[in-house]
């Protein structure tokens, strides 16, 4: 379906997890095959595009953001997101942890940086 739409959409946002080895686990999504050749496919093919990780700092550490470069090498732009707790979550730790903090995301933007041309960081506080 991405190979289809790629030639008729002006942006393509994608979101990037974790490293292709913990999805399974941390998103429960085990078609990792199919995350690989959708980043492929949009480096190769999309007018524009990002791809994003929302960083939680219990899970994402230096080796996960090296593995997670890996994936996108050569991307145009990557995007660091903080995690923000939410009441509407639906896993409860995840509702009472704490928001991503800037030191990390600044660590994490070095990390990336020689992945992507551009690195993005939003919620810089």
């Amino acid at each position: 379906m991405l190979e289809k739409l790629l030639p008729v959409v002006d942006y393509v946002a994608m979101d990037v997890k974790c490293s292709l080895h913990n999805y399974p686990g941390f998103v429960g999504f085990s078609k990792t095959d199919d995350i690989a050749s959708s980043i492929e496919l949009i480096k190769a093919h999309a007018a524009d595009y990002e791809f994003r990780t929302t960083v939680i700092e219990k899970f994402h550490t230096d080796d996960e953001m090296h593995k997670i470069g890996s994936m996108i090498n050569g991307a145009k732009r990557h995007t660091l997101q903080p995690f923000l707790p939410r009441e509407d979550l639906p896993g409860m730790e995840y509702r009472t942890m704490k928001r991503t903090s800037p030191d990390l995301l600044s660590r994490y933007r070095d990390i990336m940086a020689p992945y992507a041309e551009k690195i993005v960081w939003k919620g810089k506080q």
